[in-house]
């Protein structure tokens, strides 16, 4: 009897071990269940709301970045812009370009979701960083605007300042471009360009060619300054108003200094400048008119006996 009843225990032991082991798999394999479709809904979610405005956000980024180009640069080169004033050009696209840009991102970023209190604040905080690292960067802006207000040169002159000097090309929100005459491109920053001092040798209609010769004290000088002056008259290109005038300048090393001044055109300034150049000295060859040059006269004495 007793016998009996310990193995009937055993067995019904054995029966509540299993139990609960069928109990803990059917547990687990619903939790595990549960979760794996609490994962899958999670991502549906995030893909039907935050990942939709992501890729929409991203496309807007991108296709509005290539318009803005696009856009600023048509209306930089309109016809209105170009006659009234051709220098505005280059600031009007970088300043679209910049602008436009700025607010695309915002827009961009507040379909993302992201709060606009939070938005405010990270432009607040950029701000502030952007102002200390580009101190130079906003007196270049500043410069710019001043160039554009005061007007001292335009698309087209050519400038000297400091060691630069070129023909202006463009202005833009941060420099002045210019070309050289040997076709180098020199970017001038233009809190610098409206600081410094500047030379507009275009700025007038025209110009005056100064030319000096060294004429040795052996030659003529009426006959010196007579040639000068029909040299400079046989230009057609030489202004009759205000007219050629020959100056004796200096004396020194055993010659006269002698210069002519004759007004041209300012386009024609460098072409004169040349010619005369090669005609004053084929005419002072042909008259016997002798260049100076430096010379040292040596005196030997001889001692006294």
């Amino acid at each position: 009897m007793c016998y009996n009843m310990g193995v009937e225990n055993k067995e019904v032991q054995k029966m509540n071990t299993q139990l609960l082991f069928e109990e803990a798999a059917a547990a687990a394999e619903q939790t595990g269940s549960s979760s794996g479709s609490g994962f899958w809904t999670t991502i549906l979610t995030w893909l039907t709301q935050t990942g939709l405005r992501f890729l929409i956000a991203i496309v807007l980024l991108i296709v509005g970045w290539i318009l803005i180009g696009k856009i600023a640069d048509k209306v930089a080169k309109s016809n209105k812009i170009q006659k009234y004033d051709p220098m505005l050009a280059d600031f009007v696209d970088s300043g679209i370009n910049i602008a436009a840009k700025i607010l695309l991102v915002v827009i961009c970023v507040t379909i993302m979701g992201v709060p606009s209190a939070s938005i405010a604040a990270l432009i607040a905080s950029f701000g502030v960083a952007i102002g200390l690292a580009l101190q130079g960067g906003l007196s270049n802006i500043a410069g710019g605007i001043m160039l554009l207000i005061f007007r001292p040169f335009k698309i087209g002159d050519y400038v000297v300042s400091g060691s630069y000097e070129g023909t202006v090309t463009g202005i833009n929100i941060f420099y002045t471009t210019m070309r050289t005459v040997d076709n180098k491109k020199v970017l001038l920053p233009n809190g610098t360009l409206s600081n410094a001092a500047l030379v507009n040798v275009t700025a007038e209609d025209t110009r005056r060619v100064d030319l000096t010769y060294t004429v040795s004290f052996e030659s003529d000088l009426e006959k010196t300054k007579k040639v000068l002056q029909l040299v400079a008259n046989s230009d057609s290109r030489v202004l009759k108003d205000p007219a050629v005038s020959v100056v004796v300048g200096d004396y020194a090393d055993g010659a006269y200094k002698v210069s002519v001044r004759s007004w041209c055109k300012t386009s024609d300034y460098w072409d004169v400048y040349f010619s005369m150049q090669d005609k004053v000295l084929a005419a002072f060859d042909a008259s016997g008119i002798v260049l100076g040059h430096p010379h040292l006269n040596v005196h030997l004495d001889k001692p006294e006996k």
